[in-house]
């Protein structure tokens, strides 16, 4: 009779075995320690630090679902599609993975973790739980992971993020935390239920391989609009490019800057310079009529009155004489 797993690792406590990854120690049993076997388990490789974010791929859900709006899929593909999202039926007797993945999936068909809104990259839409709407997430991820040819998805990191992608399309279950009263927090999905989801998408290969070949023509088709829209760009210049067109416009500015300055120049002999006999002369300012400039200013020690006493004099002068010559006349 084989030993329990428990045994083993209470005989091996205290072997010495490092982690192949980091070195620390392990339980002596395990090639690796808790913090990479928890990556593995959860993200499909001990080289993947965290899950794939959502907005990662989300523009890439909008342009899958407009193509499959254009290309829908085959029938025996959405009949494919629909076995799977089906939870596995149970057989007696039923292990704790199998009722682990058999209740995380069969939250799928209850309306109350279904959300009514998802975001598309920059837009809102309705949530769309059909075959059809689940392949466009997936065949989104699938085509960011072939945007960047795998680089960043060691192992199986790649279909854990779509199964990940997968069951974040619905709500998680909420329960009461344990130290805070009336505080709820939402479950995480757990490494045995997306090990499964991981192990029942292997086994249909024919949805695979069409997630596959759409998501790469999806992706050709939106290299090809990009190329398009940049190329419709204005072009950008490096600095050394436009530092050489400042110099060219700068020595093209300074020509026509001569150029102007020599039509305009006027050249005068010497002669010419010192005779002013025929220069015609400026006719005079005509003086103001002169008018009773009235009561004097108030001086209040400031230099505007001081000034408008001034003129006031000035002015003063000028009436006065003013009535001398015509008493005269």
């Amino acid at each position: 009779m084989s030993e329990s797993i428990q045994s083993l690792r209470k005989a091996n406590k205290y072997t010495d075995r490092r982690c192949d990854e980091c070195h620390r120690q392990t339980d002596g049993l395990s090639s690796l320690c808790k913090l990479h076997l928890r990556r593995r388990g959860k993200l499909g490789s001990v080289r993947v630090t965290r899950q794939l974010r959502h907005r990662d791929y989300a523009f890439l859900v909008g342009i899958a679902t407009k193509y499959l709006k254009k290309n829908p899929p085959q029938s025996n593909i959405i009949e494919s599609m629909l076995r799977f999202l089906q939870p596995p039926g149970m057989v007696r007797p039923i292990t704790r993975k199998q009722e682990l993945l058999i209740t995380e999936m069969s939250r799928w068909s209850d309306p109350r973790y279904r959300n009514k809104w998802t975001d598309h990259g920059g837009y809102r839409r309705k949530a769309n739980y059909t075959p059809t709407g689940i392949l466009a997430v997936l065949i989104a991820v699938k085509a960011h992971v072939e945007e960047r040819d795998g680089v960043g998805f060691p192992h199986d990191s790649e279909d854990f993020a779509m199964m990940f992608a997968l069951t974040r399309l619905w709500r998680r279950p909420r329960s009461l935390s344990r130290g805070m009263k009336n505080a709820k927090y939402s479950s995480k999905v757990s490494k045995t239920v997306l090990t499964g989801l991981v192990k029942r998408w292997r086994e249909y290969t024919m949805v695979g391989v069409y997630v596959l070949q759409t998501a790469r023509a999806i992706l050709a088709e939106y290299r090809a609009s990009e190329a398009e829209r940049i190329k419709s760009l204005p072009k950008t210049y490096t600095q050394e490019e436009m530092r050489k067109m400042y110099e060219v416009q700068q020595a093209e500015r300074r020509k026509r800057e001569e150029a102007e300055a020599k039509a305009k120049r006027i050249v005068i002999d010497i002669p010419s310079l010192f005779d002013r006999k025929d220069e015609p002369k400026l006719p005079p300012v005509p003086e103001p009529e002169p008018f009773d400039p009235g009561s004097r200013p108030v001086n209040d020690g400031s230099a505007p009155a001081a000034a408008a006493i001034m003129k006031w004099c000035k002015d003063m002068e000028r009436w006065q004489k003013h009535l001398r010559e015509k008493a005269t006349t």
